[in-house]
């Protein structure tokens, strides 16, 4: 069973065609944050994302071709942790990807809707028109405090692989 979080009261998304003049939004009522020169601040509710798509597509018996395609999107953040990505779709519809958990694994659900946040679960027509292998998303400035963005790869089966907890296996091999 996958427990879908519910963020906390809803909060007007600020219009895709801002996505790419300020970098963050914060506080209550939403503010926009220019300053690119720092982590983004702990009260931010927003923050710019990229969004890099691996679509697979079979070829032939046992080959298939992988292409990769990036789209800007937004992370809604709580206690600056993604609990949303809005993204304008492939097919200009507004793609919602919701941060759950099923058991102790975080998983992101994807849907589809008019405006966002997207709340109807992507169809099975729409899934199979866009084989989405993985995706991996990341925000375009690190969190306040950490000197990381925040990444992460969504699989094909919507767990998710937490790239910001990742640490090089030997540092010495620049």
């Amino acid at each position: 069973m996958v427990r879908a979080k519910s963020p906390s009261p809803p909060i007007e998304i600020p219009s895709s065609d801002m996505w790419t003049s300020p970098i963050s939004w914060a506080s209550s009522p939403l503010r926009p944050i220019e300053n690119y020169s720092r982590d983004f601040p702990p009260t931010t509710v927003f923050t710019r994302c990229e969004l890099i798509y691996t679509l697979t597509e079979e070829i032939g018996p046992g080959a298939r071709r992988e292409t990769e395609r990036a789209l800007p999107g937004l992370f809604r953040l709580e206690k600056m942790k993604p609990v949303e990505v809005h993204v304008l779709g492939f097919d200009n519809t507004c793609w919602t990807y919701l941060a759950g958990k099923k058991g102790r694994k975080t998983v992101w659900d994807w849907a589809v809707g008019a405006e966002w946040p997207a709340d109807q679960p992507a169809p099975e027509e729409l899934k199979r028109k866009y084989l989405v292998d993985r995706i991996v998303v990341q925000s375009l400035l690190p969190a306040y405090g950490t000197n990381k963005p925040i990444s992460f790869m969504i699989r094909d089966d919507s767990t998710a692989e937490d790239f910001s907890k990742a640490t090089d296996p030997d540092p010495g091999d620049d």
